[in-house]
C-alpha cells in the first residue's frame, strides 16, 4: 500500500465547498487522517476548515481524528467550528470538550475565540454558541493569568470596539464578573481610541463612538475626554513637574494618531517614544536602518533652535548617535529627558518640512 500524504491536497477548500461528500472522504484515501495544509509555521488539520457539516465531523472523527488535539495554533477542533452551532453540538456529542485547555498557559474554547480580540459578527456568534453549550467563564488563563472577559477587553482594538460591547454583553449576562482590571481595560480602549479618533473613517466613527459609550456604561467607567489637538501656531507648554509626565503630556498635545509630526518639537517627541517602543517594549526586533536614521534625525532637529543649553544638546546628539537595537534604559531614558528639555526650551512651534524616513 502507497504511503499516505501527511499534507492536505491543495484544493482541499474546494472540496469542500462543492458539498460532495464523496469527493471528501476520497481525500483521506490518499492523505493521513491527521494532514495538514502545510502552509505557513503553523499548520492546521481539517477540523480548521470553514464550510464543514455535521456528517464530515462525524466523518472525521470516525477515522480517527482526534477533537481534542491541537487541531492549528494551540486551538481544539471546537474554537474552529464554534461559528456553526450544529457542527459544535455534532463535536460535543461526539466526545469535544470544548472546556479543555491544551496546556497550562493556553485556555478553554471560549478563551481561544477571544484570544487576540474580536473583530467580527462570526466571533459573537461563535462566543453565543459556546455559551449556550456550556462552555466556562470562570478561570483565569494564558501567561498573565486573564479571565475571559478581562482577555477580550485587553486585546480591543479601535475597530472591534462593537463586536467587544456584544461580547461583553454576552459574557457578563452569563455570569462574568466585572474586575478592576476589566475597568482599566475599558478606560484603555478610551484613551487609545481618543488618541486615534481624527484619523477614524468618517462612515464609522459614529457607530465606534456609540459602542464606546455603551462599553462606558455597562463597565461603569467615566469616559475618556475627548482629545485637544494642538493648533500649530500656539506656545507649547505643559503642567507636568516630572520629564516623564512631561513627555506624555507633550505626547498626546503634539504626536498625531497616525504618520509624522506637523511640528519639529511634536517629531523628537514622537521619534523617542517610538525608538524606546521599539528597543524596550519589542526588544529591537523590527530595528533596522530606517529605524537607525531615527535619533540621528532627531539630534538634526534638536540643532534648529538654540533654547536648550548647548552642552545638553551635544550630550543628545552624542547619545542620539549611540542608539542601537540593544540600547539600555539609563541612555534611552536620559535622551528621552533631553528631548523633553528641548522642546520645553524652544516652545515657539518649529513647522516640520518633509523627512527622509519612512517609519
Amino acid at each position: 500500500m502507497a504511503k499516505k500524504r501527511k499534507t492536505l491536497v491543495e484544493n482541499f477548500q474546494q472540496i469542500i465547498d462543492s458539498g460532495d461528500l464523496n469527493a471528501f472522504r476520497a481525500v483521506f484515501d490518499k492523505c493521513e487522517i491527521t494532514a495538514v495544509n502545510g502552509k505557513g509555521i503553523t499548520t492546521c488539520n481539517a477540523f480548521s476548515f470553514h464550510g464543514l457539516t455535521p456528517a464530515h465531523i462525524r466523518f472525521l472523527i470516525e477515522e480517527g481524528l482526534n477533537p481534542n488535539m491541537d487541531c492549528g495554533y494551540g486551538h481544539t477542533a471546537a474554537v474552529f467550528q464554534a461559528y456553526n452551532l450544529e457542527n459544535l453540538q455534532c463535536l460535543i456529542e461526539n466526545g469535544a470538550d470544548i472546556n479543555l485547555s491544551l496546556t497550562k498557559w493556553g485556555g478553554n474554547a471560549l478563551y481561544c475565540t477571544v484570544l487576540g480580540g474580536a473583530r467580527s459578527e462570526k466571533a459573537v456568534q461563535s462566543v453565543r454558541n459556546l455559551l449556550e453549550c456550556g462552555a466556562e467563564i470562570a478561570g483565569s488563563y494564558g501567561l498573565k493569568g486573564r479571565t475571559v472577559l478581562e482577555e477580550l477587553l485587553a486585546c480591543c482594538m479601535n475597530t472591534d470596539i462593537q463586536y467587544t460591547l456584544a461580547i461583553s454583553r454576552l459574557l457578563l449576562n452569563a455570569g462574568a464578573d466585572k474586575t478592576p482590571q476589566t475597568r482599566e481595560y475599558v478606560l484603555e480602549i478610551g484613551k487609545r481610541f481618543e488618541f486615534y479618533r481624527k484619523d477614524f473613517n468618517p462612515e464609522l466613527i459614529d457607530e465606534l463612538d456609540d459602542a464606546l459609550m455603551e462599553l462606558y456604561r455597562l463597565f461603569e467607567v467615566e469616559p475618556v475626554p475627548r482629545r485637544a489637538l494642538y493648533d500649530g501656531k500656539s506656545p507649547i507648554t505643559v503642567k507636568s513637574a516630572t520629564w516623564q509626565k512631561q513627555h506624555d503630556e507633550l505626547w498626546d498635545l503634539l504626536v498625531p494618531g497616525r504618520g509624522h509630526a506637523d511640528t519639529v518639537q511634536g517629531e523628537i517627541i514622537r521619534i523617542i517614544g517610538k525608538v524606546n517602543h521599539e528597543i524596550l517594549d519589542n526588544g529591537g526586533i523590527n530595528w533596522d536602518a530606517d529605524y537607525r536614521r531615527l535619533p540621528l534625525a532627531m539630534a538634526d532637529y534638536m540643532r534648529m533652535a538654540d533654547g536648550l543649553e548647548s552642552s545638553l544638546v551635544e550630550e543628545a546628539c552624542r547619545l542620539a548617535g549611540e542608539v542601537a537595537a540593544d540600547s539600555d534604559k539609563k541612555l534611552l531614558y536620559r535622551l528621552n529627558e533631553l528631548a523633553v528639555l528641548w522642546v520645553l526650551a524652544n516652545p515657539q512651534p518649529i513647522r516640520l518640512e518633509q523627512v527622509d524616513y519612512n517609519r
